[in-house]
């Protein structure tokens, strides 16, 4: 069982990935433009990746890719809806 700190760590874990995620999101449809933009979102995405690794260690892989599939569909349905109005 995963004591109350390493909970409240894997919950800022989770929390880092999804601004992580909103900030990629917000710099691939906002204002940013050209190679700024792709510099920044894959800074980010590097970022996800190393959040990603720890939250792998803390709550296995399985877990792990779960949070990232989750917020891999929630952003892809957000694009898809701005996309459409």
């Amino acid at each position: 069982m995963v004591g109350g700190t390493a909970m409240s760590d894997v919950a800022q874990l989770r929390l880092q990935i999804d601004r992580e995620y909103e900030a990629a999101y917000q710099g691939l449809y906002g204002l940013a433009s050209g190679a700024a933009r792709h510099q920044f979102v894959h800074c980010k995405m590097e970022r996800i990746a190393r959040y990603y690794q720890e939250l792998a260690t803390r709550v296995g892989e399985d877990a792990a890719d779960e949070t990232l599939c989750m917020l891999n569909e929630q952003y892809y349905r957000r694009w898809k809806q701005s996309a459409h109005h």
